[in-house]
């Protein structure tokens, strides 16, 4: 299956996130600070980035900025979660980021597990249409 990238510095929600994708056949890899998150990315070069946007070392909107301006990472997928920013504002905001989709905590299991799928999906059928020219 795909790579997922776990940010979250909550040990809960991290557990929870690693448990959702590990059962849905994914390898995932998990980050506690978005120093530490970048780094991941950097080297295993997921298929999927899950990083929540209040992070130590670098929040999730930076690190999301990061991804989207490197030329290597820039194509990864993001679903930012956030059990803070919440309101229709920062819905707003979001859509500016060019990422997949937002989710708010706590988090809806089949949401995330829905959203993955759409994600992980989309990129597969875009890659193959990029190689197959």
């Amino acid at each position: 299956m795909s790579k997922v990238l776990i940010i979250e510095d909550d040990r809960v929600s991290l557990a929870i996130l690693h448990k959702i994708l590990k059962d849905m056949g994914h390898t995932t890899y998990l980050a506690k600070t978005g120093e530490e998150g970048w780094n991941l990315c950097l080297s295993v070069e997921p298929d999927l980035v899950v990083a929540d946007i209040l992070l130590p070392q670098g929040d999730g909107l930076t690190l999301t900025q990061r991804i989207k301006s490197h030329p290597q990472l820039k194509n990864i997928p993001i679903i930012l979660i956030s059990g803070v920013y919440k309101g229709s504002a920062f819905q707003a905001d979001v859509k500016n980021l060019a990422i997949e989709a937002y989710l708010p905590k706590p988090i809806d299991h089949q949401k995330l597990k829905k959203e993955v799928k759409r994600i992980l999906i989309k990129n597969n059928s875009d890659e193959k249409a990029n190689h197959s020219g």
